[in-house]
Formats: structure tokens, C-alpha cells, sequence
């Protein structure tokens, strides 16, 4: 179950409030669309404003962040859980590229960053990108214990084995079997690009799930695992 159902809203560009993911009455809305330094990358001047302001609400609960360009945001969430715990991301792109300008935060590579830095994250279950986009990374990062990609309209999982990335049949590793056995909280961060086109529509590349999909496994996470928090942005 979801610890804390409270909504937050963080509206980032002034273009998602209307959007059909976007709650019309958060119990929390942050407005952030006239701040400099936040769009794709985060400046350390905006990231502090920001930061001290979820302080005030913690990380528990469901955070609506925008569009992609802000899905950095996850981390600022994830920074403030002071217990061990799990990710799981659902994105078309696994947001692990560096940075390109020294060690800003961006939306292209927040989950290398939470990789490297958030002591308290254990494990990284990522499902839905492009396995070309997962090919270009240098290496899987350790802390990547499952990847759910897809080639030419065909699913294909890895699993870390011995610290070595093993491909599966997907019959018997989808994301609900492997996450039977864990037992630490869950962090769920969704990014709606992994729709396809025909049932979402963004600014990125899109994957080929289905909103039914997507649906199904996000309650059966919420419903057989401990949640801490879930983020959505589109």
C-alpha cells in the first residue's frame, strides 16, 4: 500500500495543469513556471529554493512533476527518504547519461546521479526504454538490478546474476514476479512516455506500453509492496 495518498503539484512550465494526468484539486500545488534555471537542468540557485521547500512535506505521497523536462525532480524526493529502498522507474529513456556541464542535474541524468550518490538506494528496477537508448550507456550501473527494454516491438528483460546483467525469458521476469522477493519500501517513478503514441502524446520518444499495463502493475506494486511515494510526469 501507498503510505500517504496527499497529492502534490509542481507546476514547473505553466502548460501540464489541463493535462488529463494532472489532478484538478492537489491537496499541495508548488508553482515554480516564472524560476529560471529549471528547465531539462536544475541550477544549484533554483535546486536550493526548491529543495527547502519540499522539506516542508517530505517525500511520502503522490507528486505530479510536469512534463519530462522536470522529471529530475524524482530526486529531489528521493534525497529525502532516510531509510533503505528500492526504484522503480518506468521511462522510455533511463535518464544515466553524465552530465554534460560538470555535475548539474538534468532530466537526462538524474537516475545516475540518485545512482551514485543516494547511499539509502539499493536497487534500480527500470522498464519500458528503448534498448538501443540502453545499449549507448557505457555500463549498467551496479546498483541496476533489472531492465525491461524493447527491440523492434518486442520486450527483453536482464536481470543482474552475480553481478552480471543475464537476459530472460520475459514469461518468467516480468516486473511483478521480480519484485516478489523484495522487501524494501518502493519508490515508483512513472514517466508517461512510456505510452504509446496512440494513447499518450509528449514531447520525447515514446515506448509501447499501454495505459491498461501501466495501470495493472502500479496498483499491483502499491497493493503487494510498501510505497513510500510515487511521481508522475508526462
Amino acid at each position: 500500500m501507498i503510505r500517504n495518498s496527499q497529492t502534490m503539484v509542481l507546476n514547473m512550465s505553466n502548460e501540464c495543469l489541463d493535462a488529463p494526468y494532472m489532478p484538478s484539486n492537489p491537496d499541495v500545488r508548488l508553482d515554480y513556471y516564472e524560476m529560471n534555471g529549471i528547465n531539462c537542468y536544475l541550477d544549484d540557485e533554483s535546486g536550493k529554493v526548491i529543495r527547502n521547500d519540499l522539506k516542508k512535506y517530505g517525500a511520502n505521497g503522490i507528486h505530479y512533476i510536469d512534463n519530462g523536462n522536470y522529471h529530475y525532480l524524482s530526486l529531489l524526493f528521493l534525497e529525502m527518504i532516510e531509510e533503505d529502498f528500492t526504484l522503480v522507474l518506468y521511462d522510455n529513456h533511463p535518464d544515466m547519461k553524465p552530465p554534460a556541464f560538470g555535475g548539474i542535474t538534468s532530466c537526462g541524468g538524474w537516475v545516475l546521479e540518485a545512482a551514485e550518490k543516494l547511499e539509502h538506494l539499493k536497487g534500480i528496477y527500470m522498464i519500458g526504454m528503448e534498448s538501443n537508448l540502453i545499449d549507448e550507456l557505457e555500463s549498467i550501473h551496479d546498483k541496476v538490478v533489472y531492465v525491461k527494454a524493447y527491440r523492434g516491438g518486442k520486450w527483453q528483460v536482464q536481470r543482474r546474476t552475480d553481478d552480471i546483467m543475464q537476459e530472460y525469458e520475459l514469461a518468467n521476469n516480468d516486473i511483478i514476479d521480480a519484485l516478489k522477493g523484495e522487501a524494501l519500501p518502493l519508490a515508483i517513478s512513472l514517466d508517461l512516455d512510456v505510452l504509446k503514441e496512440d494513447e499518450f502524446q509528449c514531447g520525447w520518444s515514446q515506448g509501447i506500453m499501454t495505459s491498461d499495463e501501466l495501470k495493472s502493475q502500479v496498483e499491483n506494486l502499491i497493493e503487494n509492496h510498501d510505497v513510500i511515494m510515487i511521481d508522475i510526469c508526462g
